[in-house]
């Protein structure tokens, strides 16, 4: 169940006081050009990452617990 806090109720006095304003052509054209590189820069730095190696340790114990 999700707190409410102060800053959830002027969150939302703050969105219900701005006004949605359309971008320019050139702005959207901007901003999608960004939010390509941005997601091709993601993947390319995901496919050049190294793999991770791992080893399972396992060391075989006899303990009785009381």
């Amino acid at each position: 169940m999700p707190r409410h806090t102060s800053t959830d109720s002027s969150l939302k006095s703050l969105n219900k006081s701005r006004n949605a304003t359309p971008l320019t052509s050139a702005m959207e054209k901007k901003l999608s050009g960004y939010a390509i590189l941005a997601a091709a820069s993601g993947v390319a730095m995901l496919a050049l990452a190294p793999s991770a190696e791992a080893k399972v340790v396992y060391t075989p114990t006899h303990q009785k617990l009381r």
